[in-house]
């Protein structure tokens, strides 16, 4: 004999079902693929011009080259594939919602196992582990803003993706209980992460190992995951000799990394000290509410339990996994410009909301409200940001283009298009040689971060771009290899050719520039076109001519346009 069960039960749970976090997730990666189908445009905002490092990256493994191995990357070659897929396959997708939606390919599988393993127990700690995911996975702005103005940020990008990672980390780490999945998340993330940007996986090393420490992976499972990720890494090794190049660049930026760590924790104090205030204030209130539970019960667990049973009850307490995530990230920001660093405490902040409520009144509303000085205008002003950008879209003047593509799918006020112009009118009038800089400390994020100058950068790369094209007719050449001597080189992907090999990407004199070698020398003497900008020349571009200039000594230098010199290799153009 069976029951029938009436069809609208069956629609209700079905509808339940759909509605738990793992399917929320599905179903906004199905939307996130559709908005990526659709022509966007977004508003400018500073350094929007550190996404084309990107499309130079992607460039240069979409023909062939890989990074590290034949040019120097300032981060993990696993952006820049992830990056050179996505526009194989979304041609017309935002190039900065692509950037900031691919590492969802890695990070999305990891939060799908984490939420079926958390969900058996908790359909809220689930939801309270997706919101800050997704909230902080699909809009494109970090934590510290770099300009006044509503915009999307273009910095960072590559920090934010080790921060998607660490907190995906962080929630596996604190929530999931099957050893299985730990597992199955640890040999994902934790390649994921090397190869990524080294200094987050650094920083997760240390988060797994507090983690083993404290009990809550085993013995089996953190052998089985260093030799998931040994196979892993030394498949790649021997598939392309890629991991051994990436450790050797690891090493000469460790060589030329000066100074010491003292100064830069300040200095990451003082940016977050609305957060880290609170964040330690907390750890420290409940590590007093534990005091009691450890003088009562610690005797007992020492004399009934092996030494590192006992190890682990007393450090698997909410107050040192908050404490850790926190230094953790401090330690991850030492080494970056902002982001959204410390977006892998908020698991532990919520553990600490969670235990709240079991608590008396007079611990339970300190705790309240410093889990909300913490937590609260990091989101508050994720949200604002966000309405602001969205707001200024509606006023502003969509860029106007021919060359630029996807590139150049931003809009600003008219105003900074008038002042743009008004710039670009001076520099052009300006015959003095050098091009005098906006600001000649290379440091200084002042130029970048400015609006009207990224948007005269796009202008003058479209203008350059049309002009490289018609002196190509007019004297029946074709440049094949092009460098330009800028943070940023987007004309090989915008013109679909070659860019030197052995050259970095995303150059800062002093910093990922690397010094002139016989590789180097030979690569940049044989290219056919290297442009030197005028317009938007900065101590940065300076520097790098500076840094290179030698090795094209013997190229014939033509004024391409009112805000680009070109030099064009020897034997290229008739005499």
């Amino acid at each position: 004999m069976s029951l029938a069960v009436p069809s609208e039960t069956r629609r209700t749970s079905a509808l339940s079902w759909l509605a738990t976090p793992p399917w929320v997730l599905a179903a906004t990666i199905a939307v996130l693929l559709a908005l990526l189908l659709l022509p966007l445009r977004l508003p400018l905002g500073g350094m929007y011009w550190d996404l084309f490092v990107y499309f130079d990256g992607a460039q240069r493994v979409l023909l062939g080259q890989m990074p590290s191995a034949d040019f120097y990357a300032p981060v993990g070659p696993l952006g820049y594939y992830l990056f050179a897929g996505g526009v194989s396959l979304f041609s017309h997708a935002q190039p900065l919602l692509l950037v900031q939606w691919c590492m969802i390919v890695v990070t999305a599988p990891v939060m799908f196992v984490v939420l079926r393993d958390v969900g058996q127990r908790s359909q809220a700690d689930a939801w309270a582990l997706l919101v800050p995911y997704l909230a902080f996975s699909l809009l494109p702005f970090n934590s510290i803003s770099v300009s006044v103005y509503p915009g999307v940020d273009g910095f960072g990008i590559y920090n934010r993706h080790e921060s998607y990672l660490l907190y995906v980390l962080a929630c596996a780490l604190m929530f999931i209980r099957a050893p299985s999945r730990m597992l199955l998340v640890l040999a994902w993330l934790m390649p994921a992460l090397f190869l990524v940007k080294i200094t987050g996986f650094a920083v997760a090393v240390v988060l797994c190992a507090f983690a083993f420490v404290a009990g809550r992976i085993s013995l089996r499972t953190a052998l089985s995951a260093v030799a998931a990720f040994v196979v892993i890494l030394g498949a790649l090794q021997v598939a392309t000799g890629m991991v051994s190049a990436y450790a050797s660049d690891i090493l000469a930026l460790l060589g030329e990394n000066r100074g010491t760590l003292l100064p830069r924790f300040a200095t990451v104090a003082s940016q977050n000290f609305g957060l880290l205030a609170p964040g330690f204030l907390l750890a420290a209130l409940l590590f007093a509410i534990d005091v009691t539970e450890l003088r009562r019960n610690g005797a007992a667990v020492l004399r009934k339990s092996g030494p590192f049973t006992a190890l682990s009850w007393l450090l698997d307490r909410d107050w040192m996994w908050l404490a850790v995530l926190l230094i953790g990230g401090m330690a991850f920001e030492t080494q970056n410009t902002g982001s959204q660093s410390f977006l892998m405490a908020w698991p532990a902040l919520y553990l600490a909301l969670k235990r709240a409520w079991s608590m008396p009144a007079g611990a339970r509303v300190p705790i309240f409200l410093l889990v909300a000085f913490a937590a609260v205008p990091t989101a508050s002003d994720l949200l604002h940001r966000s309405a602001r950008a969205a707001a200024a879209e509606l006023g502003n003047t969509p860029l106007q283009s021919r060359y630029l593509g996807t590139m150049g799918a931003v809009s600003a006020k008219q105003e900074f298009f008038d002042q743009a112009a008004r710039e670009r009118e001076y520099f052009v009038a300006y015959r003095g040689d050098p091009v005098p800089a906006p600001i000649e400390d290379t440091s200084s994020h002042r130029p970048f971060s400015e609006i009207d100058f990224q948007l005269q950068f796009l202008q003058n790369v479209d203008e350059a771009t049309g002009m490289i094209l018609d002196y190509e007719n007019a004297n029946a050449l074709r440049f094949q290899s092009i460098l330009t001597l800028d943070f940023i080189n987007p004309f090989p992907w915008l013109l679909d050719r070659d860019a030197p090999r052995h050259v970095s990407i995303g150059a800062v004199p002093d910093r990922t520039a690397r010094p002139l070698d016989d590789r180097m020398r030979a690569a940049i003497d044989a290219t056919d076109l290297i442009l030197v900008p005028r317009c938007t020349a900065t101590g940065l571009s300076r520097g790098l001519f500076a840094l290179y200039s030698e090795a094209f000594a013997d190229h014939r230098k033509v004024s391409l346009t009112g805000c680009y010199d070109g030099y064009i290799r020897p034997g290229l153009l008739a005499n």
